[in-house]
């Protein structure tokens, strides 16, 4: 009969893993071995509950960030390993103890967005819209100062609390979001005078977060997240820092980097939606629709505009803003189509159709 094993990662990878201490070296090996296959061979199972819950606290805001090639390594401080044991994962990772999966500690995204106000001042000045050498400076100081260091006599909920992020989709690795990787330290340690090509380092088996997984941040902002003096906020320059810094472990070496997810909306029959014209062929349109959904107007779907033997060319134009309105298709496939219909649109829109001829109130 097998060794009973627990599916929760965490165990699996902090308890599991050193049964092997009492084996032969043989079957240590393929124990670490099985781990690590297993740990790699997951798939992510999204925890709702908990995140909804936390989204339904008064003053959250969310946003998600999506990992890049190569890689997250997030808590390979943490002590992990056995000397001189093959298949052995020599660094560890911060796994969450009640889902088992990995996650980034809200302190370490507190202190990634700290050390940012002190090393892009002036760009954050400029993004924020003020003169840093004309007032900028002590705004932001005073900025960082109502984050980072709150009045201690004043309310608890005047802070910005870090929620730790947690992953939410994995569905571009299909649902496999753990992996491993090999780095190879350049110093020696018992003589560092030495360089690599005298004396190298043995390879180091490590985990990561494998790229294009989805993490999810939640912050509760203490005022909704408004910066005086400026029309930006601080949900966005939290999230514009977290990338261009990086997260976790080796981002001089490219692990690390996020960039923002965009995110489709759920597009529903009947509804009117802004668009973005950012393509004209032919006889159809494609239009952007928020951040992510694209949509095609086909030149049959062009309502209310006086039919030409011109191109769409002619009268529609890359960057172009229109209102689009998605219908049903009566048929067998029920799929949605895309209608351009004059009587949606604005009235600069109708002037400027008006003008070349093409529309009549």
């Amino acid at each position: 009969m097998g060794e009973k094993t627990n599916s929760n990662l965490q165990y699996l990878f902090e308890v599991d893993y050193y049964k092997c201490l009492l084996k032969t070296d043989e079957e240590a090996e393929y124990q670490m071995k099985t781990c690590k296959d297993r740990l790699v061979d997951s798939d992510f199972k999204k925890h709702t509950n908990s995140y909804d819950e936390l989204k339904q606290l008064h003053g959250v805001v969310s946003f998600q960030l999506k990992t890049c090639s190569p890689g997250l390594l997030i808590g390979i401080g943490n002590a992990h390993g056995t000397k001189g044991k093959n298949e052995d994962i020599q660094m560890g990772m911060s796994m969450d103890y009640v889902t088992g999966y990995p996650y980034i500690p809200g302190s370490t995204i507190k202190g990634i967005i700290r050390s940012g106000f002190k090393k892009f001042p002036e760009e954050i000045c400029k993004w924020l819209g003020w003169e840093y050498e004309s007032g900028g400076e002590q705004k932001l100081g005073e900025l960082e100062k109502k984050v980072f260091e709150p009045d201690l006599d004043k309310e608890f909920a005047e802070k910005d609390l870090f929620f730790d992020a947690y992953i939410t989709k994995a569905e571009e690795c299909g649902r496999k979001f753990i992996d491993t990787d090999n780095i190879t330290p350049h110093i020696n340690k018992k003589n560092p005078a030495e360089s690599i090509f005298k004396s190298p380092e043995a390879i180091t088996t490590i985990l990561k977060v494998r790229p294009n997984i989805t993490f999810e941040f939640n912050i509760r902002m203490s005022d909704g997240g408004k910066i005086e003096d400026s029309e930006k906020n601080r949900k966005d320059l939290y999230q514009k820092l977290l990338c261009e810094l990086g997260i976790g472990a080796k981002t001089n070496l490219g692990y690390g980097s996020m960039v923002p997810v965009k995110n489709k909306i759920e597009l529903k029959p009947g509804n009117l939606y802004s668009a973005e014209v950012i393509e004209v062929q032919g006889r159809q349109l494609k239009c952007r629709i928020g951040e992510a959904n694209y949509s095609i107007v086909k030149k049959k779907n062009i309502l209310n505009v006086e039919k030409t033997k011109g191109e769409l060319s002619d009268f529609f134009h890359v960057g172009m803003k229109i209102r689009i309105r998605m219908k049903r298709e009566i048929n067998e496939s029920g799929k949605l189509i895309s209608i351009f219909n004059m009587e949606d649109q604005g009235e600069e829109m109708k002037k400027l159709f008006e003008s070349r001829g093409l529309y009549h109130e």
